[in-house]
């Protein structure tokens, strides 16, 4: 027995849109035609849907265009799961906020510990020069800083002795001129 996607809609209680995704996607197997309609063999069709006794069937969406949410659980699901996964980001939002405010925290007392040795090192170079100003006052108490008399004028070349004069040249050989 085969069926249209209409009569197969029917007897599985679903929508045709979503009979259609699962031929699509290969859920269902079925053969589509040269004038695109789909043939569903029975067998298939009831291996994944069960059948519907016609007297308690639900009426379907598909008859007024829409289907009902028994035939689309993937939406209950899905509000179920969207429903968790924003529980899951609220909790991780409310876990970074509190790494948040802790990171801070810490970075506030780190700053504040920078001040304070930037503060104790201010300190510490302001003793250090006090500390050298003391000791360069006691170094010019200690030496003399009176200024040195100024030097005598050199005094000229004396001149050259009469005995030099006379040695010349000859003076250097060992011979006396004269």
């Amino acid at each position: 027995m085969k069926f249209t996607l209409g009569q197969a809609a029917k007897e599985t209680g679903k929508s045709k849109a979503t009979l259609s995704r699962q031929l699509n996607d290969g859920t269902i197997s079925g053969i589509k035609k040269a004038d695109g309609s789909w043939e569903i063999d029975a067998s298939e069709l009831f291996r994944v849907h069960p059948r519907i006794d016609p007297d308690t069937r639900p009426e379907t969406g598909s008859e007024h265009g829409h289907g009902t949410d028994e035939e689309h659980p993937e939406t209950h699901v899905g509000a179920e799961g969207l429903a968790a996964e924003l529980k899951f980001l609220r909790e991780k939002l409310t876990l970074i906020g509190t790494m948040h405010e802790k990171e801070l925290s810490m970075l506030t007392d780190r700053i504040e510990e920078l001040r304070q040795d930037r503060e104790d090192l201010r300190h510490e170079r302001d003793s250090l020069l006090k500390t050298l100003q003391e000791q360069a006052l006691s170094v010019r108490l200690l030496t003399d800083q009176r200024t040195p008399p100024p030097e005598p004028p050199a005094a000229p070349p004396a001149p050259p002795s009469v005995e030099t004069a006379r040695r010349g040249f000859l003076g250097l050989f060992g011979r006396k001129a004269g």
